[in-house]
């Protein structure tokens, strides 16, 4: 229920920004729930749930995708062959889709999300430190602070970042 609960929205949105039927997508979606949970007991016990259902979802998407292809071709009318084509591309682009960029994209999501939460000065200091890579010294003399503040409020920075990334593995398994 967890998982469903967490997922199924996502799942859907996923889904649904290739095929652009949300009847088709929550189908599809709730189909992937089913095969996830057939395949549960192949999980090992630092499996990571996110990639495994929207890997079993890009799959399933594409299952229908070509499906609809085949029926598409069989139909006759320009209308018909737009949405030939539109399922083609949207089958490429599923094809072409990497889960480990996915990956990226939702982690590099959730840095900028912490970042955008924390006070601006702690966000300044640590833009300078981890992204421009200038030293705590170097930041001391640009900011006008000494570098033991500036060691301090980086190193409580981190703790807000370790904090947050041992939540959101704990919640992936």
């Amino acid at each position: 229920d967890k998982v469903f609960e967490k997922y199924y929205l996502r799942l859907v949105s996923f889904i649904n920004s290739y095929i652009n039927n949300i009847g088709d997508a929550e189908d599809i979606a709730q189909n992937s729930f089913v095969i996830f949970w057939e395949k549960r007991g192949d999980l090992k016990a630092d499996s990571q749930i996110a990639p495994l259902l929207f890997k079993i979802a890009k799959n399933a998407t594409l299952d229908f995708l070509r499906h609809k292809s085949v029926v598409n071709r069989h139909s006759s009318g320009v209308r018909d062959e737009i949405l030939f084509i539109n399922s083609q591309l949207s089958t490429i682009a599923l094809d072409e889709l990497d889960e480990n960029r996915f990956n990226y994209y939702r982690v590099k999501s959730q840095i900028k999300t912490i970042l955008m939460s924390l006070p601006i000065g702690d966000r300044k200091i640590f833009i300078l430190s981890r992204f421009n890579n200038l030293t705590n010294s170097e930041i001391a003399k640009l900011l006008n602070l000494s570098p033991k503040t500036i060691e301090k409020r980086l190193s409580l920075t981190i703790k807000v970042f370790k904090k947050h990334f041992k939540i959101m593995i704990i919640f992936l398994r």
